[in-house]
């Protein structure tokens, strides 16, 4: 099943623009990404001053204590998170499956291989730490495509080149107006569901757990499990952490409490790595909770933890997922 976006002269030769452009791109982020990312922040600083804004009010939501200069210095580090995030998508149709192969670390990959072979496909969560398009290239190049959702973050134009890009790749970007029946067909086929959940506006008809519960919403109708993911850049290469899986929830009372777990996780992820968080939208109120309660969680099972490690000793705790550059909160 293709988007429409892929479809027509237009989207031709979008495509072609958007693969000229993608060249030197691609050897800027080569030689410097640092440096090119940082020179494109600048310009995102005065071509969209507000977004500065955005996110030094965020940052006050989040981590109130923090001083002034330190909530404008990570800003500044938002910025430039964001840039990268924009290079990257722009440098993907010169870097095909041998650069995301040697260059994307993936760990989970055997725990999602395994959940696979049920045959229900799997939906993965991302959020905007870190870079999620290069992440779902990395799955590509292991022959684990994914459909879902995306805005226009390059403009109509390269957006089609975008898409149509991707497609050539194994990723399948459909305009949130197309509704679910492309990811459940993905699913169908066994392959994967992503769903960028903070890429979903609250607005009359929800709040900001849109997303979470669209993709909960679709673990449940299909039977597929489900992850998160995060893919954070270090240096030229990235790590991709693949989190669960998690079964799909029976009822409506399973969805909800799998929301409300998958909220505080996020947060926990997001405040871990303020620096790689690029969410150019006003955080609202429910995901300051989030983030309140999760860090509450943590604090309260630090004395239960540590009596049951003193009560058990010889045996080692549970391996868990660790957040890439989680802090203690």
């Amino acid at each position: 099943m293709r988007s429409p976006s892929t479809r027509g002269p237009a989207a031709r030769l979008a495509h072609l623009a958007y693969r000229a452009l993608s060249l030197p791109v691609a050897g800027g982020l080569r030689v410097n990404a640092e440096a090119l990312a940082q020179c494109l922040a600048g310009l995102a600083q005065l071509a969209d001053p507000a977004s500065a804004s955005i996110f030094l009010d965020n940052l006050g939501r989040l981590r109130p204590q923090l001083p002034e200069a330190e909530r404008r210095r990570l800003a500044r580090r938002m910025q430039r998170s964001r840039a990268r995030t924009m290079l990257e998508m722009l440098a993907a149709p010169a870097r095909g499956h041998r650069w995301a192969r040697r260059q994307v670390e993936i760990l989970g990959l055997p725990a999602l291989r395994e959940a696979l072979r049920a045959g229900r496909g799997a939906v993965v969560i991302w959020n905007h730490v870190g870079v999620p398009d290069v992440g779902a290239r990395g799955l590509a190049a292991h022959g684990i495509p994914t459909t879902g959702h995306a805005d226009r973050p390059l403009g109509p134009l390269l957006w089609r080149g975008l898409v149509r890009s991707r497609e050539a790749l194994g990723l399948h970007y459909w305009p949130r107006s197309s509704g679910t029946a492309p990811m459940l067909a993905a699913l169908r086929r066994g392959e994967l569901a992503g769903v960028v959940w903070d890429g979903h506006a609250p607005d009359a008809a929800g709040g900001a757990g849109r997303g979470l519960e669209a993709a909960v919403a679709l673990s449940r109708r299909s039977g597929a499990p489900l992850f998160r993911g995060a893919c954070l850049p270090e240096g030229p290469r990235f790590r991709l952490v693949l989190e669960g899986p998690r079964p799909a929830p029976r009822g409506p009372a399973e969805a909800r409490g799998l929301v409300e777990d998958l909220a505080r996780a996020e947060m926990r992820l997001v405040v871990g790595n303020l620096e790689q968080w690029s969410l150019v939208r006003a955080l609202p109120p429910e995901a300051v909770e989030w983030a309140a309660a999760a860090a509450g969680a943590r604090v309260a099972a630090r004395p239960a933890a540590a009596a049951a490690r003193s009560a058990r000793a010889p045996q080692p705790e549970p391996r868990r997922w660790a957040e890439p550059g989680t802090e203690t909160v």
